[in-house]
């Protein structure tokens, strides 16, 4: 959905993790209840936008260059650690 216009659009219920959003607008849009994980949000246009009980937790940065099925340590060590800390 990159380079998308969703101005104006309610959305609710939405399960959007990984999605790729650069450069969306989002103008005036209605989020609620959105599962947006490690989406990139990438110069996307939140104006006016309402942004209610959603996860947009940002993937953690030693997955963008060494995803963790194929990362090497210290690598897997630090995301592990990351994410049993609540810190991801």
């Amino acid at each position: 959905m990159a380079n998308s216009d969703a101005s104006d659009k309610d959305i609710a219920g939405a399960i959007m993790l990984r999605g790729d959003f650069t450069n969306t607008k989002f103008k005036a849009a209605t989020m609620s209840k959105v599962y947006a994980d490690e989406a990139k949000f990438d110069g996307a246009d939140f104006t006016n936008a309402v942004m209610d009980r959603g996860s947009y937790k940002k993937l953690n940065p030693c997955e963008i260059c060494f995803p963790v099925e194929s990362a090497k340590w210290p690598f897997v060590h630090s995301t592990l650690e990351a994410r049993g800390s609540g810190l991801s």
